[in-house]
């Protein structure tokens, strides 16, 4: 019987036990989907560092990293039905036998134990939504589905649930919750209408700040991925600051609403960052979020908390069916940007992250077929980019014909002499 399991490697020395799994998570699940593949099987392989990778990033302690692990990175794995079988190995030397037994089955590919490597990123996303792929929508088993409908009954009814989660890290204090913003916004709403729960941050769990004492606290969502997950989809909003849970509200399809989401004492919530990694400017939304999922391009002071708040409830009440419709592009130029984006991500897959094909154009991993479709996708944007990697993929692939025609279409659309030279200097590779 053939052994349909995708085998998907989570390596700790490149890749960090943190929130930034669920984007793994995502694209797992959607390489599978793509390959016709059957389950999964998470294999988490440990890093140089007492088994992680050996950095200084957040959380810093081994003790905190191996709780993080247990308590968010393997329970997120049961988010996902596909998922049959997790295993955190001892050592690196045991990824051979699941390397040997997964028959090239294996995500992210191009992995090896010698050249690690991690796909935490949204880019392949956007490349799969561009390539008309559907977002994989992930949900807590139904244990916990029951255990918080327990946990809130009596509590919200019949008042609507709206869901608070804190971010409060020592890293990059820009980043964090305001909490006397907040609190001054939460105050001002009906008690009658809404019934508001705090979740701590994940690293501060028992040491709430008193600012928003008034509230109540779930401390078990803080420590409990699967809980926080059946939480966040009970709700009538989730409201945060940037910080990593969205993505568990972002790929259940749970209404939020994400304030600050660039600051500039990060690199990871720079603008920049935000324009290269998701192709977002600022005033856009993910186009593969539903429109009941809102990224609020605004620091979260009470004004804009209210303000915000007030538009949501506007907009559902007038229209309860943003929950079925995706954001799509909003504009050519976003279009644009998101198309790079996944532009990018085929390069790294195809060579590496910063590779410029015109001046080394040599592809180093083996070329998929997401690739092609990737590139048929984005072709009549980026016309001369994609056109030319395409030719350099069917030039390797022994098709010559269509690389020669695919190098002149290019010789034809761009005005640039340096890319007309190479794409004539590839004509004549045998």
């Amino acid at each position: 019987m053939i052994d349909k399991t995708l085998y998907c490697f989570y390596d700790l020395a490149v890749s960090p036990p943190t929130y930034d799994f669920l984007p793994f998570l995502q694209l797992s699940e959607l390489h599978r989907r793509r390959y016709e593949l059957d389950n999964i099987c998470f294999v988490f392989v440990p890093g140089p560092k007492d088994g992680f990778r050996d950095d200084t990033q957040h959380p810093r302690s081994i003790s905190e990293r191996y709780a993080w692990m247990r308590n968010i990175v393997m329970l997120a794995c049961y988010l996902l039905e596909s998922c049959k079988q997790i295993i955190w190995l001892k050592s690196r030397d045991e990824a051979i036998y699941f390397l040997k037994r997964s028959k090239s089955n294996v995500f992210p590919r191009s992995y090896s134990l010698d050249s690690p490597v991690g796909d935490y990123s949204h880019r392949g996303i956007i490349a799969a939504y561009i390539r008309g792929e559907k977002i994989a929508t992930i949900k807590e088993t139904p244990e916990y589905t029951r255990m918080v409908e327990s946990y809130l009954a009596g509590r919200v009814i019949p008042q609507k649930l709206i869901t608070v989660t804190i971010r409060d890290v020592d890293d990059s204090p820009a980043r964090n919750t305001n909490y006397s913003e907040w609190r001054t916004f939460l105050q001002q709403l009906d008690p009658q209408k809404y019934k508001v729960i705090i979740i701590p941050d994940t690293s501060k769990v028992w040491q709430a700040n008193n600012v928003l004492s008034d509230f109540e606290h779930c401390e078990l969502a803080s420590i409990n991925l699967l809980f926080r997950t059946a939480l966040y989809r009970q709700a009538y909003l989730n409201m945060t600051v940037n910080t990593g849970p969205i993505d568990l509200a972002y790929f259940s399809q749970s209404p939020f609403l994400v304030f600050k989401p660039t600051t500039k004492d990060a690199i990871s919530t720079a603008s920049e960052f935000w324009l290269q990694w998701l192709g977002l400017e600022v005033g856009d939304q993910y186009p593969c979020a539903q429109q009941n999922q809102i990224v609020v391009w605004q620091d979260d002071t009470a004004e804009y908390l209210e303000e915000e708040f007030h538009r949501f409830v506007s907009k559902l009440e007038q229209d309860e069916s943003l929950a079925k419709r995706e954001h799509g592009f909003r504009s050519y130029r976003q279009r644009c940007n998101c198309y790079q984006t996944a532009l990018n991500y085929v390069k790294e897959k195809l060579h590496s992250p910063n590779w410029s094909p015109y001046a080394d154009p040599q592809i180093v991993n083996k070329p998929i077929q997401e690739d092609i479709d990737t590139l048929k996708a984005i072709i009549g944007v980026f016309s001369v980019d994609a056109r030319f990697i395409l030719g350099l993929i069917l030039q390797k692939a022994g098709k010559r014909e269509l690389a020669i025609e695919l190098f002149n279409d290019c010789i034809k659309r761009t005005r640039e002499n340096d890319i007309k030279n190479i794409c004539r200097m590839m004509l004549t590779e045998p």
